[in-house]
């Protein structure tokens, strides 16, 4: 007769199930890639067209997404202004906004800051009628020509990045909103460096070259 096999703690029932199962992912195994970051030149180009007139109302998602934690597309969407705090330098999304359904607060650095203070009129949505649509747009005009498909996600992809390497994990966390398996298995293999980190977050609307007709740069009175 055939012997059957299997690890012991499991056949004497001391533990209830295989712990390595949950480690298997079910069905065909995929490579796993790389996601992709945006260049320091790639985010100013991205960021020089979004100060254009054309663009100018995009210009505060395009902000939020690339410097404060990260803010998916989806989350965009539904915030406004009044989850915006310039004086504490913090945005807030609650369950409602967010994709996990958790509420957590992102920190807006001194070079976001910066650009957002350029948005003349700070009430209302963050983000414009037809959003996916004009971004797209604004996309093609900074250069990316097939974004949905070579960088999708790569405004959260690079604050992740580059977060990475001026901060703790812990940190990084919190802001994103991610699970540390998550930012370990995207950023453990950066090739970006501490001077590049340092070099995305002191992108400012004063050291961008101009393009077209810009936003003057001129701030907008904050609101305490």
């Amino acid at each position: 007769t055939g012997v059957q096999t299997c690890a012991l703690p499991i056949c004497e029932k001391l533990i209830v199930a295989d712990p390595s199962a949950g480690l298997r992912p079910e069905g065909r195994l995929e490579d796993e890639k790389a996601v992709t970051v945006l260049t320091i030149e790639q985010t100013k180009a991205l960021l020089r067209t979004a100060m254009t007139v054309k663009h100018r109302d995009l210009l505060p998602a395009m902000v939020l997404s690339l410097f404060c934690g990260g803010i998916r597309s989806e989350e965009l969407t539904r915030l406004n202004w009044g989850d915006v705090d310039l004086a504490a330098g913090k945005v807030t999304l609650d369950g409602k906004q967010t994709k996990t359904r958790q509420r957590r607060k992102c920190d807006i650095p001194a070079n976001a800051r910066d650009f957002l203070l350029l948005h003349p009129k700070r009430q209302g949505p963050i983000t414009p009628a037809r959003f996916e649509l004009r971004a797209s747009q604004l996309y093609q005009d900074a250069g990316f020509k097939s974004w949905k498909r070579d960088y999708a996600n790569a405004k959260r992809h690079s604050f992740g990045t580059y977060a990475s390497k001026l901060h703790d994990w812990g940190w990084v966390v919190d802001q994103m909103g991610n699970s540390p398996a998550v930012l370990f298995r995207h950023y453990r293999d950066s090739s970006a460096s501490l001077e590049d980190a340092e070099a995305y977050f002191a992108i400012t609307p004063t050291n961008i070259e101009t393009l077209g007709e810009m936003i003057p740069i001129t701030r907008g009175a904050l609101v305490e």
